[in-house]
Order: structure tokens, then C-alpha cells, then sequence
């Protein structure tokens, strides 16, 4: 009964029960999921507008809910914002550290089977999803929009591309280990903090298994069989990827850019290093057979 009651509930707060059109709706642009204070917290970042306001005026305001599971904190963060509201432009989920077994199973769940929520939805983590959301939004810009664009950019996207919420769930449903970018505030000016990316989290099922940073983070997608492609250093020296492919222990790395012999040493040297000392971050058995071979792209 109590299933039935919340499931009422969110029908009527997301499914314009008050007879409102979509158009009237507020829409989620991003959402944070966090364990705090013996609680599932949700933090929602929507677009609002001032009464008689056009789309142009809207400014991204959060909302905070909790409860025992992320649909129930939903149904309470909604509650306050005094108007119907809608997923249907939500582009990035936050998770957050806090959150492990049964609570990361239903944030993943949660974004998978919310309304209005995409397969391409972003997801990113950071040691707390809500304070990096409420203290970004502080700024005045919506920061899923801002996430998005630094995400897919070519100084990133060999970084992060494979994070999005089918990725997530088709590694997830294989049993392999799975990985997002994390984010952090960091300090631009006296009264200015900027969202960067800071490493790479991996996870095995619903917990976290490690964070890498740099050159271990590329090299570990490269062997864990991601799309890798975009601008990446390697020690001081710029490479530009065209993409890398794992098949039967051959790593084959394409280069739009760069030198081949360098980047197949430091490729290499950093390959050894991280296998050699953290084997647990792999799904790939017998990686000390695998052989790298680096190719300038002919385009």
C-alpha cells in the first residue's frame, strides 16, 4: 500500500495532475544523490522563472528532499517547489561517495526509470553530489549545461566519453568494473570557484573501488576496452588520439598527432606501472601479455 501511495504521488507532482501544460512545468537540469545524516538526500537543480517570466529570465534555484529511497526524497524536494515539474531536460546525475549498496543501486535505478530521462544522460560523481551542486548553482549558471559541454569537449571527451546512463548500465549488466569522472569545486579567485574534473572513479557492482587521476585514468580506459579519442598528455608532451582498441591482448592506439614512438613508450612505462600495482582495477585477465602498438592516422 505504501508502494502505491508514493507511486500516486509522483504521477501527480510529475504527470501534471493540477491540469498545467508541460510548458508550464519547471524542468530538472540536473540532479544530486547523496548519503548524509543517515538519509538518502536528493538535490535537484531546476530552471525557474519569476511569475510572467519568459524562458529567458529563468535561473537555475535547488531543491533538496529525503528519505528512504530517492523516488520518496523526490516526492519531498518536489513538494517545495510549489509547481509541476519535469525530467525531460535533465543532463547530469551526481553521484556522491557517500553512497554504496543498495543506496548507489537506486540512484542508477532511479535515473533509469524516472520519466523523461534519457540513455544519454551524464553521469558524473564527487565526494558530495549536493554541496558541489548548490554551491555551483551559487554562481547564477546552470551547472548541467556547463558539465555537458566541458564533458564533450576534445580536451575531455578521452576522459569521459562512455559515462553516459546506457554506458553505465550495459557495463554494469556484464559485470564489468565502470568508471565516471569526478568533479570537485576548486578556488579561481577569492570569490570564485570553478567545477573541474579531478580524476576518474571506478566502481565494481555498487561500491567504489578506486579514483585515478592523469595518465593512469587514460591508460586504464584504454585496457578496459572504452572509447578513447581527443587531446591527452602524456608526462609533457600533447598527443591528439583518434581512438585506441583492446582486441585479443594487442592494444592498438591511433594518433591524429604527435610522436608514435613517444607516445607508444609512455603508453608503455605507465602501462606496466599501473597493472604492476593496483592488478584489482581490471577486468581483463593476463594483462602482462598485452602488446601496444601506436599508428598515425592517415586523415
Amino acid at each position: 500500500m505504501r508502494r502505491i501511495l508514493l507511486f500516486l504521488a509522483m504521477v501527480c507532482l510529475l504527470s501534471s495532475c493540477s491540469g498545467r501544460e508541460p510548458e508550464s512545468r519547471y524542468p530538472v537540469t540536473a540532479a544530486a544523490f547523496d548519503f548524509a545524516d543517515g538519509s538518502l538526500r536528493l538535490t535537484l537543480e531546476l530552471m525557474i522563472s519569476a511569475d510572467g517570466g519568459g524562458k529567458s529570465d529563468m535561473t537555475p534555484t535547488c531543491f533538496v528532499g529525503r528519505g528512504d529511497s530517492f523516488s520518496s526524497a523526490m516526492v519531498d524536494a518536489a513538494q517545495s517547489v510549489g509547481r509541476d515539474i519535469t525530467f525531460d531536460h535533465m543532463a547530469i546525475a551526481i553521484l556522491g561517495e557517500g553512497l554504496e549498496g543498495s543506496s548507489l543501486a537506486d540512484a542508477i535505478s532511479f535515473c533509469a526509470e524516472i520519466e523523461g530521462v534519457t540513455p544519454a544522460l551524464e553521469l558524473v560523481c564527487a565526494e558530495d553530489g549536493g554541496r558541489l551542486l548548490t554551491e555551483a548553482v551559487k554562481g547564477g549558471s546552470a551547472l548541467a549545461y556547463e558539465i555537458t559541454a566541458a564533458l564533450n569537449s576534445k580536451a575531455s571527451s578521452a576522459y569521459t566519453d562512455g559515462c553516459r546512463l546506457a554506458d553505465v548500465s550495459d557495463r554494469r549488466l556484464k559485470e564489468l568494473l565502470w568508471a565516471i569522472p569526478k568533479l570537485a569545486l576548486e578556488a579561481e579567485s577569492k570569490d570564485q570557484q570553478q567545477v573541474k574534473r579531478v580524476g576518474l572513479t571506478i566502481y565494481t557492482g555498487d561500491r567504489i573501488l578506486e579514483t585515478l587521476t592523469g595518465e593512469q585514468s587514460l591508460i586504464w580506459r584504454m585496457l578496459e576496452g572504452y572509447s578513447v579519442s581527443g587531446n591527452v598528455r602524456f608526462g609533457e608532451t600533447d598527443f591528439e588520439l583518434a581512438g585506441a582498441r583492446l582486441a585479443d591482448g594487442h592494444l592498438t592506439v591511433t594518433l591524429r598527432s604527435g610522436d608514435a614512438v613517444m607516445a607508444g613508450e609512455a603508453i608503455a612505462r605507465m602501462r606496466q606501472q599501473l597493472t604492476a600495482s593496483k592488478p584489482s582495477l581490471f577486468s581483463t585477465e593476463a594483462l602482462n601479455e598485452i602488446d601496444i602498438e601506436v599508428v598515425q592516422s592517415l586523415w
